[in-house]
């Protein structure tokens, strides 16, 4: 099956490179709001590009977690999924999706599992990995419908 995909992005490949730059700027754009959308849903959800769930937060048992006598139980990365800091663009070439600035910081600490300090003088804490952005095989299916579709229009 992998093989099939590969001889497809090939033929989807050529026939992006058909296009006017103009043509393949707009599809690629409409195609890099589809693809933030998606992994803003994923995002919303808690679930990884592959389909797992992330790793809950530790438990209430956990001290560090605590604030102001309470433990956060909201949603991880409500904030990170908004269209503010979540962004897309494209040109001639391809499109991207990705974090700016501090945020950029945040997502690839819990997207890579590294150690960050949540506070500026607290212990450097180690983060599992939860991988906050990706392509599924059914994102690229998306993305092959999509060129398929502004080709027979």
């Amino acid at each position: 099956m992998s093989d099939d995909l590969v001889e497809i992005e090939r033929v989807a490949g050529s026939l992006l490179r058909q296009l006017s730059s103009g043509q393949r700027r707009t599809l690629l754009r409409r195609m890099a709001r589809t693809m933030a959308a998606r992994n803003r849903a994923r995002i919303k959800t808690q679930t990884a590009p592959d389909g797992t769930p992330f790793e809950p937060r530790r438990t209430a048992g956990d001290s560090s977690l605590r604030r102001r006598g309470r433990l956060r139980s909201k949603v991880m990365f409500r904030r990170l999924a908004t269209a503010r800091l979540l962004r897309s663009g494209a040109d001639d070439h391809g499109f991207w999706i990705g974090f700016a600035g501090r945020t950029a910081q945040i997502a690839r600490v819990h997207h890579e599992g590294l150690r960050d300090r949540p506070l500026p003088r607290a212990k450097p804490v180690p983060y599992p990995r939860r991988p906050l952005l990706g392509f599924s095989d059914a994102d690229r299916q998306v993305l092959l419908d999509m060129l398929y579709a502004h080709f027979s229009d």
